[in-house]
């Protein structure tokens, strides 16, 4: 009784001063209590004559908030600098954008008279190309430098225009003319120390896309470069040991590890000369079939055909190599998208070879290590005609990429270098003779 007799007795005090001279006082107390405000300041801009026009006049920012004024300047005249309020300039769009600070200031802004612009031009020594590169720059601006090296090439350096590499990009700093820059390309691999030479062969990825399949150029970009790994640079994989509780290669065979010296590249034209990333995307609702391959087929003497798609249930497993100068519906090699490698630039054994295997047999290993006629490789020795051996065959090599489907992809590391001898063969004097000519500038 006590408690609800003071409670009543301060609800009665509350009401008696609502309603005395001091009420409006009172309640804006109340008020700046229950809904405290935030300050917000004004940010102006100065700038001088040679300026046309600058949108808003004034902004109104609270702390931490966010605005943006649009600058448009007289013909032939650029922003040169703004300073003050933390402003900063963005040059593509004539915006200077600020953030609040809870205190009145000012940017300043000025201009100068523009140069005329310089022209940029380019050339590449290797396989790559410029990305997006302006035609023309204003003088003394300063620009990025893009470019995109083949799968099996690397950029080695970019010359000219006062071009340099800093913090992981290559930029002109203050463009003069005449601007003209070189990028240099190199190989990825070293000229294998079996072969005189190095083989280059096109690649073109036909994705059969439909709900199932959506492939993003990425992963078949990682793909064909794992497939440069497998072709050129095995003995180092290996070498490297990188991975604990596997099997390794017995030493004795560890010699015959080949360096194939053949290597992969996406495409870059279309058979109608137009610029091309490799990848073909078609759409196909259906399981691959002789129709969508003949379909999308590009000319086999130009390029190697592969088609990614799906599969039906009980083909899932069985990638197909069609191979050249036979009665198959096609020249090329299919298999379904789940095998796929989903390769990373961190090399991992157990990653699916299927594509390596496959293109084993495109290349001429026709007969598997354990199965297959007589007249495949499984015979002949390990070391071919540059490393004979009596002591080692094709079929002693438990670790070789030719081992059948029912081998784990941790064992199958390896071509042979009497392997290799047949690949090349194949390519250069073979079925495939005539797709090494009409890449023989590629080489």
């Amino acid at each position: 009784m006590i408690r609800s007799r003071i409670l009543a007795t301060g609800l009665l005090s509350l009401f008696t001063v609502a309603c005395s001279g001091e009420s409006e006082t009172v309640l804006s107390q109340i008020d700046n209590v229950q809904k405290p405000t935030s300050t917000k300041s004004d940010i102006s801009v100065e700038f001088d004559d040679k300026m046309l026009s600058i949108s808003p006049e004034l902004l109104n920012l609270a702390q931490g908030e966010k605005g943006e004024f649009t600058i448009v300047t007289q013909p032939n005249f650029l922003i040169d600098q703004v300073q003050g309020c933390g402003a900063l300039l963005n040059k593509s769009k004539n915006k200077v954008q600020v953030m609040g600070n809870g205190k009145v200031c000012t940017i300043k802004v000025t201009s100068r008279v523009s140069s005329p612009p310089i022209a940029v031009t380019s050339s590449t020594s290797g396989y790559g190309e410029f990305v997006a590169l302006a035609q023309t720059v204003e003088q003394g601006s300063h620009f990025e430098i893009q470019v995109k090296p083949q799968q099996d090439y690397e950029l080695e350096s970019i010359e000219g225009c006062g071009s340099e590499y800093d913090a992981g990009t290559w930029v002109v700093k203050n463009a003069q003319s005449p601007c003209h820059l070189l990028a240099k390309f190199k190989s990825s691999f070293d000229t294998p120390e079996a072969f005189t030479h190095t083989i280059r062969l096109p690649v073109v990825v036909h994705v059969l896309e439909n709900d199932n399949v959506q492939i993003e150029d990425s992963k078949i970009q990682r793909q064909i470069e794992l497939l440069n790994l497998h072709f050129r640079q095995s003995k180092l994989l290996e070498d490297l040991e990188n991975f604990s509780g596997r099997s390794k290669i017995p030493a004795a065979q560890i010699p015959f590890i080949a360096d194939v010296g053949i290597q992969f590249y996406l495409a870059t034209h279309t058979p109608s000369d137009r610029p091309f990333n490799g990848i073909n995307r078609v759409a196909d609702q259906g399981f691959i079939s002789a129709a969508s391959i003949l379909g999308s087929m590009y000319d086999s003497n130009k390029y190697i055909n592969i088609w990614v798609g799906e599969k039906s249930p009980e083909q899932v497993d069985d990638a197909v190599a069609y191979l050249a100068g036979t009665s198959e519906v096609a020249s090329g090699i299919s298999i379904d998208y789940r095998a796929l490698a989903n390769y990373n630039r961190t090399f991992d054994p157990n990653l699916k070879k299927t594509l390596t295997h496959q293109f084993g047999h495109f290349l001429g290993l026709i007969g598997h290590i354990t199965e297959g006629p007589e007249s495949g490789h499984r015979f002949l020795p390990c070391g071919g005609d540059t490393q004979q051996s009596l002591n080692c065959r094709n079929q002693d090599l438990l670790f070789n990429y030719m081992r059948n489907n029912s081998v784990d992809d941790n064992d199958k590391r390896m071509f042979s270098i009497s392997q290799a001898e047949i690949m090349r063969n194949w390519v250069t004097s073979g079925p495939l003779k005539q797709l090494y000519h009409n890449n023989i500038d590629k080489q």
